[in-house]
């Protein structure tokens, strides 16, 4: 297929010597335009970075096709490589790129018949971007490629238990507190922290204690009331009688 086909652009007439051609554009218009349209096609660009990448990168190459790799390895007979092709910039990149693309489509895509169609085209980019995704993805470990982590258990992450040496001052306010928690779990209170027991502890399972037991522990009937309401009003007396008096005293009547 002609370029000026596959990229849609009329060759024209143009300016030939001794011919009066003068109002039909020039070869060059003409291959400026080729130029212009190929670096807006999208195959043509894609197949332009892999080319690049060819020239570039010796084991990308290395895996071509003989046929191929030998084209790309005389392209600009064989000097400044490394450099590749940096965009589609004459008319002469479009034919290596479409020429790159024929050797492509023939020996890495395994497609028998002509480079002709837009189906051709797109088929030699998609095989051209799966190879470049493979060789970049080299670079990349993968979840499988990450080392496995350590299996712990839940022993090995409890903190190791430390001996801790405590003065005879925390060691004895540990032990009060030790028979404080033993004896609020026992019901009774011990000797060391109130002194002798209660003989009036809490009943622990009321369900085995009869009403008149539980009436018993909890009997008031020998605490005089009207005696000791009778001591707390004189008290509220007393000190409402005394808090009269020294507003009294402190008192200083203003004369007009």
């Amino acid at each position: 297929m002609a370029l000026s086909e596959r990229y849609g652009e009329d060759q024209g007439r143009h300016y030939r010597s001794g011919q009066n051609y003068t109002d039909a554009p020039t070869p060059e218009d003409f291959e400026d335009r080729l130029t212009s349209a190929a670096k807006n096609d999208w195959d043509t660009r894609e197949q332009q970075r892999a080319f690049n990448l060819a020239l570039k990168d010796e084991e990308f190459r290395s895996g071509l096709d003989s046929e191929t790799r030998d084209f790309v390895d005389n392209y600009n007979k064989g000097k400044d490589h490394h450099k590749g092709m940096a965009g589609i910039n004459t008319i002469s990149d479009v034919h290596t790129l479409n020429d790159f693309g024929k050797l492509w489509h023939k020996n890495e895509s395994g497609n028998g018949g002509k480079y002709t169609s837009a189906n051709d085209f797109a088929n030699a980019t998609s095989h051209m971007d799966d190879r470049m995704r493979k060789h970049y993805d080299r670079n990349f470990l993968t979840q499988d490629d990450l080392p496995k982590p350590e299996e712990t258990t839940l022993e090995d992450t409890q903190p190791a238990d430390k001996e801790i040496s405590l003065s005879p001052e925390h060691q004895q306010a540990k032990d009060r507190l030790d028979d404080y928690k033993n004896s609020i779990i026992s019901g009774g209170l011990t000797n060391s922290i109130y002194g002798k027991e209660s003989n009036f502890t809490k009943p622990q399972n009321f369900a085995d204690t009869s009403k008149d037991e539980v009436s018993a522990k909890n009997d008031t009937s020998d605490i005089n009331v009207d005696a000791f309401a009778s001591k707390a009003k004189q008290a509220s007396s007393n000190f409402l009688s005394d808090y009269k008096k020294k507003l009294t005293s402190n008192f200083v009547p203003e004369i007009f």
